[in-house]
């Protein structure tokens, strides 16, 4: 009996021993006295302090997700979102400083180099088709929120920031660009509330920067791709890139069937992260909270391994790895993991 009672109490003892270890870890990941990410377009990400936030230099006050949400439901609400942005700072639907919304359209020269987006609360689309012009239309923006030109060849969009409350009174709210196969400009985008949608497109390097919002991307070819997103599920699917990075900070990353001819980076933060296609010059990965697998194309031995885990198991070809795993093969492109809080499961679709 008494050497059942200490079975017991040791069975406890190691379970708060590794809860602790979980809860370290994760406060660890978090930053202790809290961490701040700068996106390109301006916007804050706070991590930390009791709680997630997110600030715009557009509007007046930050946004306190957790705060408001029921539980850590990574499916973000945008609808929500702009209702409690309108208790937050007081204003109602029915502001007076608020704009009517309207739609409207523009064709554009068709030997576009480069085009360029800076939008801080609607969702973009651009879409990639068989012949015809490039095509510029919006949907739900009164007509002095959106500013567009084109010098030397390059297309910028722009939405007006610090109007009234157009921002948040108006519901789907878009801006979408439709471009012929043969028009292939570079795209750089750089969004703080909404949706963004990249389909059957052709294109040169292409840099996207998301705030709030799910990202999705599907039949992209282009140069050197790079995708970081703050919080939203971001998923792509039939990439053909050079070099292939991406980044989240809350939320899924799911890319599916993906050829890259450079160098792949996946960075996870809290949220799953998946990837399955190639890699020619090998792939650096490293998650934070959540699990991370990877299946690559070819055989085990066509690559070199450095593997090293968190929190978690690490699994390749199914084999379970303890500790740090190192696999070096002359001339082989190098698959580098790193983990967090989370399994990570590596499979080469030949073994």
């Amino acid at each position: 009996m008494k050497k059942k009672t200490l079975g017991i109490l040791a069975a406890v003892g190691a379970g708060i021993v590794l809860l602790g270890c979980g809860l370290f870890c994760f406060a660890s990941l978090m930053g202790g006295r809290g961490t701040v990410v700068s996106l390109p377009n301006g916007w804050t990400l706070s991590i930390g302090w009791g709680g997630l936030n997110f600030h715009s230099p557009g509007w007046d006050d930050t946004i306190g997700i957790l705060g408001w949400m029921d539980s850590w439901d990574l499916d973000l609400d945008l609808d929500d979102l702009y209702e409690e942005e309108h208790r937050h700072n007081g204003r109602g639907q029915s502001g007076g400083n608020s704009a009517a919304a309207s739609s409207g359209g523009t064709a554009l020269e068709e030997d576009l180099r480069k085009v360029e987006f800076y939008l801080d609360a609607c969702d973009l689309v651009i879409e990639g088709g068989e012949g015809g012009s490039p095509m510029l239309e919006w949907s739900g923006l009164p007509a002095e929120a959106l500013s567009y030109s084109v010098e030397n060849g390059v297309l910028t969009v722009r939405e007006e920031e610090n109007l009234p409350d157009w921002t948040l009174n108006s519901r789907d709210r878009q801006v979408t660009l439709y471009l012929p196969d043969s028009v292939r400009p570079g795209v750089l985008v750089e969004m703080g509330v909404g949706s963004l949608s990249l389909e059957e497109l052709e294109a040169g390097d292409v840099t996207l920067s998301a705030g709030v919002g799910d990202v999705e991307i599907r039949e992209l070819s282009c140069g050197a791709l790079s995708c970081a997103a703050g919080a939203g599920n971001t998923e792509l699917r039939d990439i053909r890139s050079g070099s292939f990075a991406v980044a989240c900070g809350v939320g899924d990353v799911k890319a599916e069937n993906v050829s890259a001819e450079g160098r792949a980076v996946l960075t996870g933060g809290i949220g799953d992260t998946s990837f399955s296609g190639s890699a020619s010059e090998g792939m650096e990965a490293s998650g934070g909270v959540g699990n991370l697998t990877i299946t690559l194309d070819g055989r085990q031995s066509d690559y070199s391994y450095d593997l090293s885990g968190g929190i978690g198991d690490i699994r390749l070809n199914g084999e379970t790895i303890s500790g740090r795993y190192r696999d070096a093969r002359d001339g082989a492109p190098l698959i580098a993991v790193t983990g967090g809080a989370g399994d990570i499961s590596l499979a080469t679709a030949a073994q």
